[in-house]
């Protein structure tokens, strides 16, 4: 492979790009325009929602978002002027044809664009599948028709997941799927698990098609079917809507499942990989693929530890930082494959540098971003890192170790024990005598269900027998000169697992998720020892007593207080009610 430069190739190019509000994108987006401010243009794909304009959202989202506060320094009064002068917002939507992008500012992209990053998505595992289909499938075809017009295009590049393999076994490598091999993973659901459905769905459910584009026309007639059984069930437009999004939420799933899949969401990534594929190779479309595993805070630079959403594992170490659970069902021999987010976007970069290289008509390249081949992390390591940092940034709180829970089963069993699993009538009457027994009730019912849904989610990737071979990547790390490795490295071998999950993760999730300005996130390199608490200091709040001391106390005595009196009312209150019904004659 020839030596790449990524700040040589990006110099005064014009990228369109999508997902660009998302994880990935936005860091991609103050990664280009601080490296590389000798960009040209950056047209960002926004959809328009709640009344707001893209300008607005671009502002808000963009401008204002503590990412940027490196540019901000440095540009200081002119931020803003080189921001809009180097970042261009495109009014459309991903489900929408041509993305919904009007016919003046399309002729202007393929006039002008030379390189399409696609980051789109939707990662959330239930999506009805007709929303997934439009999002993560054929928003992916719609992109690639937009790039058969752009008249200077020089790479189109394709984001996925390393999850698209679906649920099997051994090393998964960088090779291009094929809809045969989702076939030959097929298997029919039980009628049982398909009881909510009527029998001409079932039979549609157990069929397999012979090719992605039919699978797409099944999840066409399938939505129309499950609309029409909708409106026989449904009363009124609000419950016509709940009864089609639970319909087609439970067809995505098990038809997912059935192709051996997680989930509708890597269901229809993989679909959206094929059809894109296909395209590709028909229309000779200079095409490359990047497939990170679950990602993570960025893990050096001037944004370490930066994260935005609870997605990945943010909802679990957050539960556990916040006393919610003392652990997870996990299986501390598997591997859990997390790469941090600047090794994507620099891998990103440089896939679309190489593929520039090659001829345009060349075979699809496939780079997959993960760390459970060239450097394993179990769920071991991860139950043991996240109580080093609660111990180092949370000693007032005692939390207990992290549990490895042996089965989801087994964690739902401890939910039970924690929190109550539904709201009985004592449940009710406490509510009726204490707001503040009603508003803990309440909280700790709702906690429940959160991580009783969480471990649901995530089940079929935390029991994973499956690795992900990155060595295609790493030979595209090697193609880098020694000083832009230093400025956009991704060699996953050289991540200190301890360090970076200490230092970045969970630091990165309680500053920035938990809104805990007390952690303070220091840079990599620091020879850390997990044993010394002066690796990471939590500064101690000013004004004495910290105020979620005070309100501990305030509530542990209420709780002290509500309790004894509830247990003397509810009785006198039964009292009362009897002597009542005596006295109508009712008793």
């Amino acid at each position: 492979m020839q030596e790449i430069s990524i700040t040589g190739f990006w110099s005064a190019k014009v990228v369109f790009l999508t997902g660009a509000s998302g994880f990935i994108g936005k860091t991609l987006l103050e990664k280009l325009l601080r490296e590389v401010p000798s960009i040209k243009r950056i047209y960002i794909l926004i959809r328009t929602n709640a009344g707001k304009t893209a300008e607005t959202r671009l502002r808000h989202e963009f401008v204002e978002n503590d990412l940027f506060h490196q540019l901000r320094q440095w540009h200081g009064a002119s931020f803003e002027t080189f921001f809009f002068d180097k970042v261009i917002p495109v009014s459309g939507d991903l489900s929408l044809p041509d993305l919904g992008i009007s016919g003046e500012m399309l002729t202007r992209l393929k006039e002008e664009v030379h390189v399409i990053l696609n980051l789109a998505g939707d990662v959330n595992f239930r999506l009805p599948i007709d929303k997934a289909l439009k999002i993560n499938t054929l928003s992916g075809l719609e992109i690639a028709k937009i790039a058969l017009g752009c008249s200077q295009l020089e790479v189109l590049l394709h984001t996925s997941t390393c999850y698209v393999h679906g649920r099997c076994r051994g090393s998964r490598n960088e090779s291009l799927l094929s809809w045969d091999s989702c076939l030959e993973r097929f298997e029919k659901e039980s009628d049982k698990s398909l009881s909510f459905c009527p029998p001409d769905v079932v039979h549609w459910l157990r069929t397999p098609s012979v090719s992605s584009d039919a699978e797409t026309l099944w999840v066409l007639e399938v939505t129309r079917k499950a609309e029409e059984l909708a409106k026989t069930k449904a009363s009124d437009p609000q419950a016509l809507e709940r009864m089609l999004r639970y319909l087609l939420r439970e067809i995505g799933l098990h038809r997912a499942r059935s192709y051996g899949f997680h989930d509708v969401y890597t269901y229809s990534k993989a679909m959206g990989e094929i059809g894109l594929v296909s395209v590709a190779k028909e229309h000779k479309l200079p095409l490359v693929i990047v497939r990170p595993a679950i990602v993570c805070g960025i893990s050096s630079g001037p944004n370490r530890g930066w994260i935005e959403g609870t997605t990945g594992i943010a909802p679990v170490v957050m539960g556990y930082l916040q006393g919610d659970i003392d652990g997870f069902g996990l299986d501390g021999e598997k591997l859990f494959d997390l790469i941090p987010c600047d090794h994507v976007m620099h891998a990103t970069l440089a896939a679309a540098v190489h593929r520039s290289q090659c001829p345009r008509n060349a075979e699809t390249q496939v780079y997959q971003v993960a760390s459970s081949v060239q450097n394993p992390f179990y769920f071991l390591d991860f139950s043991t890192t996240v109580g080093t940092f609660a111990r180092l940034a949370y000693p007032e709180k005692g939390l207990p170790a992290f549990h490895l829970y042996p089965s989801r089963e087994g964690f739902v069993e401890a939910l039970r024990k924690r929190y109550p699993s539904k709201i009985t009538r004592t449940h009710k009457i406490a509510c009726f005598l204490s707001s503040h027994l009603k508003g803990l009730i309440t909280r700790q019912y709702t906690s429940y269900r959160k991580y009783e849904f969480i471990s649901q989610l995530f089940e079929s990737y935390v029991r994973l027998e499956c690795s992900y071979d990155a060595s295609g990547t790493l030979e595209l790390q090697a193609a880098l000169s020694p000083i832009e490795r230093e400025r956009f490295g991704f060699d996953v071998r050289s991540i200190d697992w301890t360090e970076y999950m200490v230092g970045a993760v969970f630091s990165g999730i309680a500053r920035h998720l938990m809104h805990d300005k007390c952690i303070e996130i220091k840079p990599s390199g620091l020879n850390f020892e997990p044993s010394s608490s002066l690796s990471y200091v939590k500064r101690k709040p000013e004004g004495g007593e910290a105020e979620s001391q005070k309100l501990a106390k305030r509530i542990f005595m209420m709780k002290a207080i509500s309790v004894p009196v509830a247990c003397v009312l509810v009785p006198i209150f039964f009292s009362v009610v009897n002597a009542g019904l005596r006295l109508q004659g009712y008793v």
